[in-house]
């Protein structure tokens, strides 16, 4: 492979040319971003979930985008469940956000009862724990901004894994 500004040879893996110093294209023709495309792919495997934007109205969105960001909020899952009855776009992210919530309210039941548990029985392995179980709440965090940017972009996407349950209809 050649640096694309120089002409001069480059080696297996190179980011950067060595005589230049500019960044080496990848397969997809960007500069550099290895890490950064393999993530992205990983990302959007991750997220590959079903799409039914095309069973909403363009007014149920544009009226729903309030309420359906609040439905990924916490508790606040409860304003759109008992204020928006009949707007269906509404109704599908409620019923996500209350799948998220909830799964958020065991989690944090179970890490307190296994942090507490290991705190009495083995204590630097609560320590542990719980440092480990408190990053891992971050995909909590994650959740709720895949869901948001969904309805800020006006689409009915599930959330990955959790997004098959169906407790409201």
């Amino acid at each position: 492979m050649f640096c694309q500004k120089c002409g001069k040879q480059l080696g297996d893996g190179a980011r950067f040319c060595p005589s230049c110093g500019a960044p080496v294209a990848n397969d997809s023709g960007q500069p550099g971003g290895g890490f950064v495309n393999q993530a992205q792919e990983a990302f959007d495997r991750f997220n590959n979930t079903e799409d039914t934007s095309s069973a909403y109205t363009r007014q149920q969105i544009d009226d729903g985008r309030v309420m359906g960001i609040l439905a990924y909020i916490g508790f606040l899952v409860l304003v759109p469940i008992l204020a928006e009855k009949n707007n269906p776009f509404v109704r599908y992210h409620a019923n996500q956000g209350l799948v998220l919530f909830l799964g958020e309210i065991l989690y944090a039941l179970l890490h307190r009862v296994l942090v507490r548990v290991f705190l009495v029985t083995v204590f630097p392995m609560g320590i542990v724990l719980n440092m480990v179980l408190s990053i891992a709440s971050l995909v909590f965090v994650a959740y709720m901004v895949i869901g948001i940017v969904n309805v800020c972009c006006g689409r009915a996407k599930e959330l990955p894994i959790i997004g098959g349950i169906h407790l409201i209809r």
